[in-house]
This record gives C-alpha cells, sequence and structure tokens, in this order.
C-alpha cells in the first residue's frame, strides 16, 4: 500500500490510522498498550488452570448487569474511555457515550452506536469531520449505499467511502469517482485483487504502483509467476511472496524473501494462518513470538496458548480477547491488571 499513496496522501492515511485506532477502542489500543511492556504485579502461575467452572456453571453465575460506576474506578483515561464505550455501544445508549469528558472518544463512541443502528444522524451528532467521515463511509459501506458517500464533506474521507463501495461491489467505474490519483490507484489494485484479475492493473500507469497491484493479484491467485514478474518494486515482490505463503500456508515460500523483517513477517502469517503456534517458536524477536501465540489464542479461542506469552501485559490482553470472542466474563477473572479486568467485564453483553 506504501507504493500507492506516497507523498499528498502520507498524512491523510496517518490520520485514518489515529482515527481507526480511537474507533476500534479496547482492541487495538489494547493490544499497542500491551506491547508497551509496562510493569505490572507478579500474577499466579499457570493461568489457565485458574478457571475450571463448567459452561452451564458459568452462565448461571453469570451477573445479570454491569455496574457502569465501575468504569470510573478505572485509572488510566483511554481504558476508562473505552469501558464506557463498550457498554453504550452494547447497549445502544448514546447518554453513556457523554460520561466520556474527552471529545474525540466521545464523538467515537457516538460513531460506534450510529453504525450499530445504521443510523446517520447519530453521525450529525459529531463535530470533528474526519470522525464525521468515517461515521458516514461506515454506514454506507454496512448499507451499500454511494449516496451516502455523497454527503461527506471532507474529500479525503469522500475517496474512501467510494472505495469501500466499489471494493464491496467489484466496480471500477466507481474508481473514477476518486479524485486523487493515489487513492484511485489503489481502489483499482483492491478490486483486481477481488477479482483476481491482473489486467485490471494494467489500468495503473505508474510501474511501481503497477507492481503493488500485481503483487497483491499474484498472492489472492495464490500464484508465484507473478510475482516473479514484478521487478522495479522488491518490497511488493515480497508482499506477494508472503501473501502467497500465507494462502498456502507454506513456510518454504517464506524462505525466497530477502528482507529478514518481512521474512520473519511471512513466517508470522503462515503460523496463524495454519494455527500452529509451534511455528512462533521460529521468530527471532519475542515481541514477534508473543504477538503471534496472542493471534493463534485468540482464533482458536485457547487459553492455554496465552500462557506462552512472556510478556504480562500481553497475556491479560490475550485473556481479555479470548473473553470478549467467547463472550464469557469468567475468563476476566484471569486478568490481574484491575483496569484491564473491569474493561473485560464492560465488553461482555450481560
Amino acid at each position: 500500500m506504501a507504493f500507492l499513496t506516497q507523498g499528498k496522501t502520507n498524512w491523510k492515511y496517518i490520520l485514518i490510522v489515529v482515527v481507526l485506532v480511537v474507533i476500534v477502542g479496547g482492541g487495538i489500543l489494547g493490544y499497542y498498550h500491551w506491547r508497551t511492556k509496562e510493569e505490572l504485579p507478579s500474577i499466579k502461575p499457570s493461568g489457565a488452570e485458574q478457571i475450571k467452572v463448567p459452561e452451564e456453571k458459568a452462565k448461571e453465575l453469570k451477573p445479570l448487569a454491569f455496574d457502569l460506576s465501575k468504569c470510573e474506578e478505572i485509572f488510566q483515561p483511554y481504558m476508562k474511555h473505552n469501558c464506557y464505550s463498550n457498554v453504550a455501544k452494547i447497549k445502544q445508549d448514546l447518554s453513556i457515550c457523554d460520561k466520556i469528558d474527552s471529545q474525540s472518544p466521545k464523538e467515537s463512541c457516538y460513531s460506534n452506536i450510529a453504525v450499530v443502528k445504521r443510523d446517520l444522524s447519530i453521525c450529525d451528532k459529531i463535530q470533528t469531520q474526519s470522525l464525521k467521515g468515517n461515521c458516514y463511509s461506515r454506514i454506507a459501506e454496512a448499507k451499500q449505499d454511494l449516496s451516502i458517500c455523497n454527503e461527506i464533506q471532507l474529500s479525503e474521507w469522500k475517496d474512501h467511502c467510494y472505495s469501500l463501495i466499489a471494493q464491496l461491489k467489484r466496480d471500477l467505474s466507481l474508481c473514477d469517482k476518486i479524485q486523487y490519483q493515489g487513492d484511485k490507484n489503489l481502489c483499482y489494485a483492491r478490486i483486481a485483487e477481488l477479482r483476481q484479475d491482473l489486467s485490471v492493473c494494467d489500468q495503473i500507469q505508474d510501474k511501481r504502483k503497477k507492481d503493488f497491484c500485481y503483487s497483491i493479484v499474484g498472492a489472492a491467485k495464490k500464484d508465484l509467476s507473478i510475482c516473479d514478474k514484478i521487478t522495479q518494486s522488491q518490497d511488493s515482490k515480497d508482499q506477494c511472496y508472503s501473501g502467497v505463503a500465507k494462502l498456502k500456508q507454506n513456510l518454504l515460500i517464506c524462505d525466497k524473501i530477502q528482507d529478514q523483517s518481512k521474512k520473519e513477517d511471512c513466517y508470522f502469517g503462515v503460523a496463524v494462518a495454519k494455527q500452529d503456534f509451534t511455528i512462533c517458536d521460529k521468530l527471532d524477536s519475542q515481541f514477534l513470538k508473543d504477538g503471534c501465540y496472542s493471534d493463534i489464542a485468540v482464533a482458536k479461542q485457547d487459553i492455554s496458548i496465552c500462557d506462552k506469552i512472556q510478556d504480562r501485559v500481553g497475556k491479560y490482553y490475550c485473556y481479555y480477547h479470548i473473553a470478549e470472542k467467547k463472550q464469557d466474563y469468567s475468563i476476566c477473572d484471569m486478568i490481574q491488571d484491575r483496569d484491564l479486568k473491569i474493561l473485560c467485564y464492560s465488553s461482555i453483553a450481560f
């Protein structure tokens, strides 16, 4: 993607990433938070052994309601905001968003409810134009309604909205509504990927950007011969090899990658694709190993894999995401960080 967002659009994608990090909330922010390696009190060994409540019994023990005042007990401001946002989204209650004392997280809370309800009038409560544009885009995507894109004021979010609908409909003509050429090229590339049609890439004039298009189509088609056609960008060629390796779940293809960090990312991707945590052990970086274990644990909903994570906070977030995915509050009890435990409870619809 880097080759399609050079120059003018770099600042736009930084903005988009920041906005989406705020919107996603506890999940992505949490993932970043544990990687900061905060020091926390030591935890009891064999965390997975602490919870042995049969599923039927766990359901009986489930409380009837989450005490919203618990959010106020959280020390970390972003966790407190996410706690209110979690409950607000579950209850679809805008008044809970109003308890958030910071504008951007409050408006992100509005946006989450707006998308759940597919209600543009809630987006109109948002004053920050970038967040409002994102809110409109998400609803347009959910409803596959191009007319909603036309109501967005900021051109970069309008372009983003057109691209989303174009990809959903696999309609190249919608890419032509996009003003900025870099975004238009990316739209072409994504549709080429979805269609698995290399000829679509030929509509891109810039050779390096065309190579990027080849790389994602080659990966989608699991066709190494397409990767080998890439001549202008080693990064795109490596990305193509990595994509094919992940889809074919073949570690040997990763060895074709020249850049060591990209090769490790390829191993990571194959491990997650195969849901095989033993492949994580091939990674040199403990940081990557922990992330690899976490992704596989969450995919398999297997808390025993979380216990392989060395970073304490990373282990807690692994429990958190499995608890959220399984909607099982009892797993939250394995988290020894008080703030995160409360946040975990707030994310479960009970």
